[in-house]
């Protein structure tokens, strides 16, 4: 992919063998680290595929310093290479469910809009039109984030429940819950086809999707009443369930967040702060 504006969505297939996910403290750490040249060249040679995803991108359109955010853009471009950036998880696990459904084992990742406008983004990040329009995909889609949640949450706070269970994610109750995601209930996703779904015999992102939801109303049992700051943020945890080797990130409550989900993943998956990754590359 260049660094031209796009307006078809691509498809690629998911990269093969070390992949490894940073978040938005994990490109900061990158982009300062004295030997953040060192560490890039590195990572090529050894053929390990650094992904990002949307919410950091966004994290950077944040981000008022022009000159921090070129260098930002222009690092996730070097090493994020050629793969587009990770969209929301649930419009990434919809197409993934549909793969399933039609007992497909290969999946091709499928750029969504998002992420094709913050890849635009990462591309011209001096442009302020469209710096805003970024920031406002994501006020609008922490709105509805905050709208959903509000249906979900407990009123009561209660720390004698246990929500974080194969149990209770398993249940059909749970996975009607699921459905009540937008780009679940715009695909016309059914109660039997969740199940088919959640049932498949490998690891895929519908397994962290179901413990993202089961953290996330566990800990409103803890704080009921309370608004989580950045619980929109934890969303990147769920990219666990694509075929990633590890996931890295210095962030704590996103680290807690990954630590729940990879338990219920058959595969478990390297939750790494940034200096736990770098000491693996030695």
């Amino acid at each position: 992919m260049s660094g031209e504006r796009r307006t078809e969505r691509e498809e690629v297939v998911f990269p093969t063998g070390d992949a490894v996910y940073f978040d938005t403290n994990a490109w900061n750490r990158l982009l300062d680290h004295p030997r953040s040249a060192q560490i890039r060249v590195h990572l090529q040679r050894t053929n390990v595929a650094v992904l990002a995803s949307i919410f950091s991108a966004v994290e950077v359109a944040n981000t008022r310093d022009l000159e921090r955010r070129r260098a930002l853009c222009g690092l996730i471009r070097a090493v994020n290479g050629g793969f587009p950036l990770l969209g929301h998880p649930m419009e990434v696990a919809v197409p993934i469910g549909r793969a399933i459904l039609d007992d497909k084992d290969d999946y091709l990742f499928k750029e969504t809009f998002s992420a094709a406008l913050l890849l635009r983004f990462l591309d011209d990040s001096g442009d302020e039109v469209m710096r805003l329009e970024c920031l406002e995909w994501r006020r609008r889609e922490e709105e509805k984030f905050e709208a959903l949640f509000e249906q979900l949450k407990p009123q009561e706070p209660n720390s004698s429940v246990s929500f974080i269970t194969r149990e209770v994610i398993e249940s059909d109750s749970f996975l009607e819950t699921l459905l009540l995601f937008e780009p679940a209930r715009d695909a016309g996703l059914t109660l039997d086809e969740m199940r088919r779904i959640c049932n498949a015999p490998h690891d895929s992102i519908w397994t962290a999707v179901r413990g993202m939801l089961a953290y996330w109303i566990q800990d409103a049992l803890r704080h009921a009443g309370r608004k989580r700051p950045n619980a929109f943020d934890l969303w990147q945890a769920v990219y666990l369930g694509l075929p990633v080797h590890a996931f890295v990130t210095d962030d704590g409550p996103l680290l807690e967040a990954a630590r729940n989900i990879n338990r219920f993943l058959k595969v478990q998956r390297l939750i790494l702060t940034f200096d736990e990754f770098l000491s693996r590359l030695a």
